[in-house]
């Protein structure tokens, strides 16, 4: 059970660690990474308008390359595939916070 745990916890950070480099790519259309940090800015915007500027600006899609996750933004959220297969996927909600925080650090 103990490996178990291990496992679960490198599995998730690698989770983390692909969709935080997701997300400082920005939305993947020019300028997408400026509009975004600028909806963040706005203290005029409420968290849910936000979220339904994130689900415009990203819209549906994706990327993946060799050496990188398999990557999909649709109504519902983004989705990261694994090189390793296993997939997981993140609500807006999820997105607006994470998004919040690195904008907040001043990683973004």
């Amino acid at each position: 059970m103990f490996q178990l745990s291990l496992f679960y916890n490198d599995l998730e950070q690698r989770f983390y660690e692909a969709i935080i480099a997701d997300l400082k790519r920005g939305s993947g259309f020019v300028n997408g990474k400026i509009r975004i940090k600028a909806m963040f800015e706005n203290k005029n915007i409420s968290k849910e308008e936000r979220i339904k500027l994130l689900k415009k600006e990203y819209g549906i899609g994706g990327h993946s390359g060799p050496n990188e996750p398999t990557v999909w933004y649709d109504e519902s959220g983004i989705g990261i595939e694994l090189k390793t297969g296993e997939k997981k996927k993140y609500n807006w909600e999820t997105i607006h916070d994470l998004l919040h925080m690195l904008i907040s650090q001043g990683q973004y």
